[in-house]
């Protein structure tokens, strides 16, 4: 289905100037399991933008600007940056322990990137992996209701029958 939005649950915000240029992306990790890359994924759709993004404690939600059609079998890559021109202290997400490393991360300007910019195997940026992921939840389009009800008019010479995929009408 089409994923419309995600949140994440903020549980403490330290952080003590807004996040700029606050980008959120998508792509299909082609992984149910969820293998990390070496290097953080080019194709990504961009799905969430903002000049300026400031958490708040709880929900925060993130309505995409552009549906995200998943397949709800492949695992997902979801990749969130922004550029600020200085360091802030961390915010605490609510977070579960995975059996695996499921996240990776990047961080520094040390280089001149920044942001979404930033390549995960810069020998000039902080990087890392990590068993523990950020809870999220997604808002995906519901499916078409069950059971469709047709009603033809005239209905007269409709031929009625639960096994015909194509109904016919006859004169």
């Amino acid at each position: 289905g089409a994923i419309q939005q995600l949140d994440f649950n903020v549980l403490t915000v330290n952080s003590n100037i807004p996040y700029q240029n606050f980008s959120i992306k998508v792509t299909c990790a082609n992984d149910p399991l969820g293998t990390l890359p070496s290097e953080f994924p080019t194709a990504s759709t961009p799905v969430f933008s903002s000049s300026s993004f400031t958490p708040v404690v709880g929900w925060n939600s993130f309505p995409f600007t552009t549906p995200y059609n998943w397949d709800g079998v492949n695992g997902l890559f979801v990749e969130i940056c922004w550029s600020n021109p200085t360091a802030s202290a961390s915010d605490v997400l609510e977070q579960t322990l995975t059996a695996s490393n499921t996240v990776m991360y990047a961080e520094g300007t040390l280089n001149g990137t920044t942001g979404c910019s930033m390549l995960y195997n810069d020998i000039f940026n902080i990087t890392g992996i990590s068993s523990m992921r950020p809870n999220t939840k997604f808002t995906i389009c519901p499916p078409p209701p069950a059971g469709y009800h047709y009603v033809w008019t005239p209905a007269a010479n409709v031929i009625a029958n639960s096994n015909t995929a194509s109904p016919t009408v006859t004169a």
